[in-house]
């Protein structure tokens, strides 16, 4: 639960812009889809949501209730199943393999969000989906400052890393039950956040070689 509200609102932030013009009454529903199917059809591409493990399944929650349209990629068979149960729309493949962006209509979808943690993965995923798709916007996760500025190299257009939102989450609750009011809290979390970010810039110089 922890990334969905930070998450959603940077794809719902991203899809009006790169939907201009589309009328959402034409975008229909596809059916479920599986590794046989040739790749989908509908008047505009939905976002593709690449891993539908937790961060997956919050995101996907979070787009139902925004009523934006998605297509799930995932390799693992229990997941899928959970996606099948809820009736979302899924591929099952690996989101690093062409071909099976392809069957999700890359070319044509609005957003991809990546959200599995192994960084080999996802930036294979991301210089796939840039070849076919240069213009797509690419969310993706990442764990360490050095992936992150390998993924900004490759394209991506927004980072998340779920671990250090998480720890801003814990320290806004901790802020609240010690008594802080709620103006308080974003100050604080805000000033800390600056203030993380200005440390991480300073450490990333120190290292650079000369």
């Amino acid at each position: 639960m922890i990334l969905t509200p930070f998450a959603i609102s940077a794809i719902i932030g991203l899809y009006p812009r790169v939907s201009a013009g589309i009328d959402r009454r034409k975008i229909r529903k596809t059916l479920i889809y599986e590794a046989q199917d040739t790749g989908l059809t509908g008047d505009a591409g939905p976002i593709i949501i690449a891993g539908y493990g937790r961060v997956g399944q919050n995101i996907c929650n979070g787009l139902d209730q925004a009523g934006l349209p998605y297509i799930i990629i995932d390799i693992d068979p229990e997941c899928l199943n959970e996606a099948k149960k809820y009736h979302k729309d899924h591929i099952y493949g690996d989101a690093s393999n062409p071909f099976v962006l392809h069957q999700a209509n890359v070319g044509k979808a609005s957003a991809l969000v990546i959200t599995y943690p192994d960084p080999i993965a996802v930036a294979a995923t991301v210089k796939n989906a840039r070849i076919i798709n240069p213009g797509i916007k690419i969310l993706a996760r990442y764990h360490k400052k050095s992936e992150a500025e390998n993924l900004k190299r490759l394209g991506v257009d927004e980072l998340i890393n779920p671990e250090y939102e998480a720890g801003f989450k814990f320290y806004k609750q901790l802020l609240k039950i010690t008594g802080f009011n709620k103006g308080d809290r974003t100050h604080l979390v805000d000033l800390h956040r600056k203030t993380d970010d200005t440390a991480e810039s300073s450490n990333n110089t120190k290292n650079r070689p000369e």
